[in-house]
């Protein structure tokens, strides 16, 4: 009996293996499963940067230190862009993260506003 030998398994561009893959299906299969572990990371990092804004606006609201409310303020303002500049990839999930980072940005843009009225001052 004649033994096979496979060439090398290649993935092209678009996660597609190669025709000449004796282990085509699995690689596809393992394919997708490591598309959607990537998403569900990237889902669960963009919650945790919403987290992360809201406790920063959280700070800042009660802060009556002008320093610690600007930082944590522009700190905020980072953890949002990255939440909206990456949502964007996502295909499912999107909405529900844009919500939040919708009504966060809007308290953020509120306590930019009055910054110069700090409680306590």
């Amino acid at each position: 009996m004649r033994r096979y030998t496979a060439r090398p398994c290649k993935i092209g561009p678009e996660n597609r293996v190669n025709s000449h893959c004796g282990d085509s299906e699995r690689l596809r299969a393992r394919g997708c499963e490591l598309r959607a572990q990537a998403r569900l990371a990237g889902v669960d990092f963009l919650n945790l940067e919403l987290q992360v804004a809201d406790s920063l606006l959280a700070v800042a609201e009660s802060t009556s230190n002008f320093d610690t409310r600007q930082r944590n303020l522009g700190n905020a303002r980072v953890a949002l862009m990255a939440v909206e500049r990456f949502s964007e990839k996502l295909p499912l999930g999107r909405d529900n993260l844009r919500n939040r980072c919708d009504h966060l940005s809007l308290r953020l843009k509120r306590l930019l506003q009055h910054q110069d009225k700090v409680p306590g001052r």
